[in-house]
C-alpha cells in the first residue's frame, strides 16, 4: 500500500501498518511559480523546472527519514531561487 512519506493507512492490518512504518520515508516538495515556462524540462543539479498551463513547477526537495505532510513555503522558495539560479 503506497502512502507516499504520510503514516499508514487507517484500519490496515497490524502486520501491515508494521511494515509500511519500516520504509524510509523521502519527503519531496514542489512549488508552482506563476511566471514564464520554460519552453521544455530544465535540469540542475539543484532540481528541476518543468513548464505548466500557468507557469511552471520546480521541484524536488528529497529529505529522508520525514513524514511530515505539511508544505514548508521557506524551504519552497529556496528550492525555486536554486534552480533558477542555475
Amino acid at each position: 500500500v503506497a502512502t507516499g512519506a504520510g503514516p499508514a493507512l487507517q484500519g490496515l492490518p497490524p502486520r501491515v501498518v508494521d511494515l509500511i512504518g519500516r520504509i524510509q520515508p523521502i519527503r519531496g516538495q514542489l512549488a508552482h511559480v506563476d511566471a514564464s515556462p520554460p519552453a521544455r524540462t530544465i535540469r540542475t543539479a539543484a532540481g528541476y523546472a518543468v513548464p505548466s498551463v500557468d507557469g511552471m513547477v520546480v521541484g524536488a526537495s528529497m529529505e529522508p527519514g520525514v513524514r511530515d505532510l505539511t508544505p514548508d513555503p521557506e524551504a519552497a522558495a529556496c528550492q525555486v531561487r536554486a534552480v533558477c539560479e542555475a
